[in-house]
């Protein structure tokens, strides 16, 4: 077989935030069918305790050769680790193309608040690495997120409001979702908005600028394209 029919293979790093029981681990599995065969660790990001990776692959359903790789990496949920985690943003956001995933539970408001010290870490790092860079440069380089409120099923349990997380999502310029990811609810959407976020992340400058649009729910994000689907 020629080359020149091999995929074209490209690789984007998630990064999972949340503290602990927010869901983080079942969220992952379901969203990437994990089983013992997919489940590794990336020395790269072994430290003082184990970040566990978790990759699924994507190519588009528009006839291109372009086959993608989203690598999810776990972070450690509970407080002492908090430097451990902001290292692997760091080393993550700087390597290439990232995403970032923050769960939170919305039984637990106290839940957000780890969050929200991270996001704003993650903020100025950003702003720190497109300080100089052209606009074109800058929207390249850009980290695609969403803000995830978790366990929606315990309707009569829940104290965080649709409304207090997407303001939530807004202020750090992210998009917002809701799931339950024990009940599978919604589970399929996210898969989508996964795919939604790669592809505006691999969107030339100019297609990003066409696509920006107003506030709503994700905090003024480019518009999502489609067409892409899942190979595993």
């Amino acid at each position: 077989m020629s080359l020149t029919n091999e995929p074209e293979r490209v690789q984007v790093r998630c990064i999972l935030l949340g503290g602990s029981a927010v869901g983080k681990s079942t969220f992952l599995k379901k969203l990437t069918n994990a089983t013992s065969a997919n489940n590794t660790t990336d020395a790269d990001y072994s430290m003082t305790s184990r970040v566990e990776v978790h990759s699924k692959s994507y190519v588009p359903g528009n006839g291109s050769r372009l086959q993608v790789e989203v690598c999810f990496l776990d972070t450690p949920g509970r407080a002492p680790y908090q430097a451990l985690v902001e290292g692997v943003c760091k080393r993550a956001t700087t390597a290439g193309k990232c995403l970032i995933v923050a769960l939170f539970d919305v039984t637990n408001r106290a839940s957000m608040t780890p969050l929200e010290g991270l996001l704003t870490w993650l903020n100025k790092q950003q702003q720190q690495s497109n300080s100089g860079k052209t606009s074109a440069a800058a929207a390249t380089a850009a980290t695609e997120g969403v803000l995830v409120a978790n366990k929606i099923d315990l309707v009569d349990k829940r104290i965080v409001s649709p409304s207090e997380g997407q303001q939530k999502a807004k202020m750090f310029k992210l998009r917002y979702f809701e799931c339950s990811a024990l009940n599978d609810i919604a589970m399929a959407d996210f898969d989508q908005l996964i795919l939604d976020m790669v592809q505006t992340m691999l969107a030339p400058p100019a297609d990003i600028a066409e696509r920006s649009g107003g506030g709503g729910q994700n905090g003024g994000v480019p518009a999502p394209m489609s067409g892409l689907k899942s190979i595993d």
